[in-house]
């Protein structure tokens, strides 16, 4: 057996809301327990020592579900604090909205690559 591999994720939190969990009853996934078992899987020497969370705290003005769409967030960010106080943490950024510009498409990416 081979020594243990000390492993850290990165998650995109808005990516992974918006791309994966949004509009499914998962949104209390327990990433750390998810990435414990992948990590397991593809190399039992592996060890999630550290998740880190990459997200900007939701702005109720903006979101579907008004205030209540923040509060569930930050009750869903205390739940894994709370569970993972050693290895889970949040990285903290902000939003922003850039008025004026035009939302490039892909096509748009494609064509001038």
């Amino acid at each position: 057996m081979g020594s243990p591999k000390p492993t850290a994720v990165f998650v995109d939190g808005y990516n992974l809301y918006y791309g994966c969990i949004r509009g499914t009853p998962y949104k209390w996934l327990d990433l750390l327990k998810l990435f414990d078992k992948l990590l397991h899987e593809q190399d039992p020497q592996a060890s999630l020592v550290a998740l880190k969370y990459c997200t900007a705290p939701a702005l109720g003005k903006f979101a579907t579900h008004g205030q209540a769409s923040a509060e569930a967030q930050q009750s869903y960010h205390r739940a894994l604090e709370t569970t993972h106080p050693q290895r889970f943490s949040i990285m903290l950024g902000q939003h922003s909205f850039d008025k004026g510009l035009r939302k490039q498409t892909c096509v748009d990416h494609m064509l001038t690559s």
